[in-house]
Parts: structure tokens; sequence; C-alpha cells
């Protein structure tokens, strides 16, 4: 039972450190950058309405008028979002409802990599560029992932699973 208590403690405590970005209904004139170096990391989200964001640039009902640059490097990386609602994001550029006038960039460099979600409405993206409902105008998507024993799964309901992809669900690009 101690040994439970100690890596739960230890998950709750790696969880509020995980270096992430969050934005939402805000209006950016200017550089988003997230660049990460992480080595034997754990990120996790347990609940009803559980999100999990690892070395990850998130974007929702906002505007930003620039470059968004989210680079990662680092080895040993698990990040899970267990619940009803679960989303999980590890090493990627998740936009929601938002308009865009730049520039996306998304690197990742890694070994032994997983991102798991696991829930009724679960998605789980690694080194992915993920829009929904979202524009770029006069912009440019970059997406290189660059990895090793990457594993990426989505299991329920409603489960979608995206690595190293650029997924633009009712969204679009435009130059000019």
């Amino acid at each position: 039972m101690k040994s439970i208590n100690t890596f739960l403690m230890l998950a709750v405590v790696l969880l509020f450190i995980s270096p992430s970005l969050s934005f939402a209904e805000a209006e950016v004139k200017g550089n988003i950058i997230n660049q990460t170096r992480v080595k034997n990391s754990v990120n996790m989200a347990l609940g009803k309405e559980s999100k999990a964001n690892l070395g990850s640039v998130k974007v929702k009902n906002s505007k930003v008028k620039g470059m968004i640059l989210n680079t990662t490097e680092g080895k040993n990386k698990i990040n899970m979002a267990i619940g009803n609602d679960s989303k999980a994001n590890l090493n990627s550029v998740d936009i929601e409802n938002s308009e865009m006038d730049g520039v996306i960039v998304n690197t990742l460099k890694g070994k032994t990599l997983i991102n798991a979600a696991i829930g009724e409405g679960s998605k789980a993206n690694l080194g992915s560029v993920n829009m929904e409902g979202s524009k770029v105008k006069n912009g440019l998507i970059i997406n290189m992932p660059n990895g090793k024993t990457g594993l990426n799964m989505a299991i329920g309901k409603g489960a979608k699973a995206n690595q190293g992809s650029t997924n633009m669900e009712g969204s679009e690009l435009k130059n000019g």
C-alpha cells in the first residue's frame, strides 16, 4: 500500500511540474516558444474530465499572430490521461477553436516514448499538430517528429490516436 501511495504522490507532483504552455481566451501577438528537455518523466491526469500535457503547447479560443515553436528532446517519457473525457498530448501542439496567423513548428527528438488515453472520449497525440475548429491563415505548419520506440494508443469508446501527424479536424489552412 505504501508503494502505491508513493507512486501516486510522484505522479501528482510530476503532473504539476510538467513543462507545457496553455493559452485560453487570449490574444497573443508575438511568438509562443516552448522548449523542453526532459528525462524519465511521467505525466498523468486521472479523473472524469482528464487532460494531460507534456512538452506541449495548448491554445484554446484564442487568436495568435506570430509563431508557435514547440521543440522537445528527451527519453523515457510516459503521458497518460485516464477518465471519461480523457485527452493526452505528448510533444504536441493542440489548437482548439482558435485563429492563427503565422507559422507552427513542432519538432520532437526522443527515445522510448509512450502516450496513452484510456477512457470514453479518449484522444492521444504524440509528436503531432492537432487542430480542431481552427483557422490558420498566411501560415505554414511544419511537424518533424524524430524518435525511437514510440508507442501511441487510444483505448475507449471514441478513441483516436495520432503519432507524428498533422490532424486538422474541422479546420482550414489558407495562404494569402
